[in-house]
């Protein structure tokens, strides 16, 4: 019963991994109209700061185009390294193609690295900066 239900995309699968193959060029898109992109990107997306007490802000960007590419629930955090946020204008909701800044301390000398991170969990996307002393 099962298999009988996967069959047309088991088919496609092998359709498309063949059509790739041979170098063929395959596109595909949703009825709907307006799902949208969504992206994210950080940059700087590596910074050396030059030691404790030391700041550099940041641009999160909202790749995405369309009707769909809002983000309403953007999440801005330091995910490791002796690092912290110390302003910022990124709010929950980024409109496609909208920026916002986010100022970041390092509060320890080398050795110290850790990463910023900006993320989707709606959108499943996320950009990132790598941070280092």
């Amino acid at each position: 019963m099962i298999a009988q239900r996967l069959r047309p995309f088991l088919v496609l699968g092998v359709v498309l991994l063949l059509l790739t193959g041979i170098g063929a060029t395959v596109a595909y898109g949703t009825c709907g109209g307006g799902e949208g992109s969504t992206g994210l990107t950080v940059s700087p997306d590596e910074w050396v700061f030059g030691g404790a007490g030391t700041t550099k802000a940041f641009t999160v960007k909202n790749t995405g185009t369309g009707a769909g590419a809002n983000i309403s629930d953007l999440e801005v955090k330091i995910l490791s390294g002796q690092f912290e946020i110390t302003g910022t204008t990124c709010t929950n909701n980024l409109a496609g193609g909208a920026s916002c800044s986010v100022t970041v301390k390092c509060l320890k000398n080398s050795p110290n690295s850790g990463l910023l991170q900006a993320r989707s969990a709606a959108k499943f996307t996320e950009g990132s900066a790598e941070l280092k002393t």
